[in-house]
């Protein structure tokens, strides 16, 4: 058993400190995909789930004959100087029946062209009952659209109105009620909706926009756009551009996750033999997606499924998941499962199996892992077990982080037990640290 000053606990238990690696680099877009950045951009293109236009047939349904849709204004694929486009937008904005408005905007979005655009985008941003907002469906819509007639226009009015927000706000932005506010929240996530767009016809162009950013956060986040709009020309593009533009690392993992979630529109069985055919380095954020939703499924079937891939690092974090919901209805089945899985694997099982069982039935709990040999495996199982337990008993989760035998997982665990229970019970983890430090000595 480790044994330090805990004055060295009390420390680490007060203080805490993280940081995360991006995944982009910036790198060429991959052969192929560049090239289509001479296709005709005369129509728009299919989108994502999250950006598909409208289906051109609202526009198209038989309206009344008061309804605006009879305007030649909203005939579909109609085009419109910026004056009438203007008119058009505040038309749509006043009407109340959201599938005639919804017909409508589809119609004005089939005509919208580089020469006005930005009418259409400062029109719809001066509504003041969310029709507009930046981050609504309508605005987000628009902006995917102008990404793809014109993202790199878009983009730099998007940036121009940025700024002119700011100076005319004291270096701060407006929301779309006019108030005082950041505008970066509201801005970037108008330029992820165009970049989208943009990337769609042109990834190349969407590529160089990011590797102009000097924001590292921003890139990374924007990379997501970048992936969204290339993912509508397949998957296997998608994750030729990933390969190509990131490192290992949580960017790289949360854009497989997003493809992922689009192979598995066709079902697991689709995600499962798509996951078999990417080399490893790319594997990290797709099999935690798939497993996600295999767990939720079928539990039992993806504990049988996840075994082939224990022990592998990019599957770490999938197996303990799966048993972490194996063990909130049988903790004890769970704990047991470890034992069957690689010795490098067993750690983060025992770990989340424990933490389940300690809120369960910590008597029982304790008594299994009483019998558990030291090493690795126990301490995980320990872990798990003394920081779920001391939310109902401190004082014992204390003296069982204290059987930890490893660094820095002995320092880590009690270090945590002592912050919870001094938050918790302070005059009695005052007493216990006392009393420790008087045995220290």
């Amino acid at each position: 058993m480790l044994q330090k000053p805990i004055s060295l606990f009390v420390a680490l238990a007060l203080t805490a400190a993280g940081a995360f690696a991006l995944g982009w680099i910036a790198r060429p877009v991959p052969k192929g995909i560049a090239d289509r950045a001479t296709e005709p951009r005369n129509k728009l293109r299919s989108v994502s789930k999250s950006s598909r236009l409208w289906s051109n047939s609202l526009a198209k349904q038989p309206w009344d004959a008061n309804d605006t849709l009879t305007d030649p204004g909203f005939q579909a694929a109609a085009v419109l100087s910026s004056e009438a486009i203007s008119e058009s937008v505040s038309k749509i904005v006043n009407t109340r029946n959201p599938i005639r408005q919804a017909a409508m905007f589809s119609a004005l979005l089939e005509g919208l062209t580089p020469e006005n655009a930005l009418a259409a985008f400062e029109a719809l941003r001066q509504d003041r009952d969310g029709f507009g907002k930046m981050r609504g469906t309508n605005m987000r819509l628009l902006l995917n659209a102008w990404g793809q007639i014109d993202g790199v226009g878009a983009l730099k009015a998007l940036n121009a109105a940025a700024e002119a927000d700011r100076a005319a706000n004291g270096g701060r932005g407006r929301d779309n009620q006019g108030n005082g506010n950041d505008p970066d929240r509201d801005y970037l996530a108008g330029i992820y909706h165009t970049l989208s767009g943009l990337a769609v016809v042109d990834p190349a162009a969407a590529t160089d926009y990011l590797n102009e950013l000097e924001d590292l956060k921003q890139r990374d986040k924007l990379m997501s756009a970048v992936v969204d709009g290339i993912l509508v020309d397949g998957v296997d593009t998608a994750v030729d551009f990933i390969a190509a533009n990131t490192e290992s690392g949580k960017g790289r993992d949360r854009y497989m996750s997003a493809v992922a979630r689009s192979v598995l529109e066709g079902g697991l069985e689709s995600g499962k033999a798509w996951l078999d055919s990417l080399p490893n380095e790319m594997r990290k954020g797709a099999i935690d997606r798939i497993a996600d939703r295999y767990g939720r499924e079928d539990l039992s079937g993806a504990v049988g499924w996840i075994e082939k891939y224990a022990g592998e690092p990019y599957a770490t974090d999938s197996l303990d998941d799966i048993a972490e919901s194996w063990a909130e209805s049988d903790p004890r089945a769970a704990s047991d499962w470890a034992t069957e899985l690689p010795e490098e694997a067993q750690p983060g099982v025992y770990r989340e199996a424990m933490d389940e069982w300690a809120e369960s039935d910590p008597v029982a709990a304790s008594e299994y892992l009483s019998k558990l040999t030291e090493g690795a495996a126990r301490d995980s199982a320990v872990e798990g077990f003394a920081k779920e337990l001391v939310k109902t008993d401190p004082k014992t989760a204390a003296a069982w982080a204290e059987t930890i035998t490893t660094e820095p997982q002995y320092t880590n665990t009690l270090a945590e037990v002592t912050r919870r229970w001094l938050k918790s019970d302070p005059d009695a983890a005052r007493t216990w640290i006392s009393g420790r430090d008087q045995e220290d000595k």
